[in-house]
């Protein structure tokens, strides 16, 4: 993989089976991700959760998803989701340069990921 070439990958959460089915690289625009994940054990597509990968790895060189729960080197508890305002995933993306979101970025080499929202939702509350 070349420094350009980003790795294009998703996760999918079967809310009715409770599973978790990593899906390896899907081509760049591709506007059949749903059909992708079709063929698992549920007949309702609105069951499925499609989550994507960050391109970010945490402290231990695990693969950070859309929807994880990471712990903070300063040992807070955080999700990891997609943020507009920042333009990047929080709690990674530093913002524009304002200065004003810059105190609870992270970086994700100083983070661990614990779970995920769907699979460990109970870390999100202690």
């Amino acid at each position: 993989m070349t420094k350009q070439e980003l790795e294009i990958k998703f996760r999918v959460w079967d809310k009715k089976n409770k599973i978790m089915h990593y899906q390896e690289r899907i081509e760049l625009f591709d506007d059949m991700i749903g059909f992708r994940f079709k063929h698992f054990e549920t007949d309702n597509i609105d069951c499925l959760v499609i989550m994507q990968y960050t391109c970010l790895k945490d402290k231990n060189s695990k693969e950070i998803y859309e929807g994880d729960i990471v712990r903070t080197s300063d040992d807070r508890v955080l999700a990891v989701e997609w943020c507009n305002e920042r333009g990047g995933w929080f709690p990674f993306a530093s913002g524009d340069g304002c200065g004003c979101c810059e105190y609870d970025t992270y970086s994700p080499y100083n983070c661990e990921v614990i779970g995920n929202i769907h699979e460990n939702p109970e870390l999100l509350t202690v």
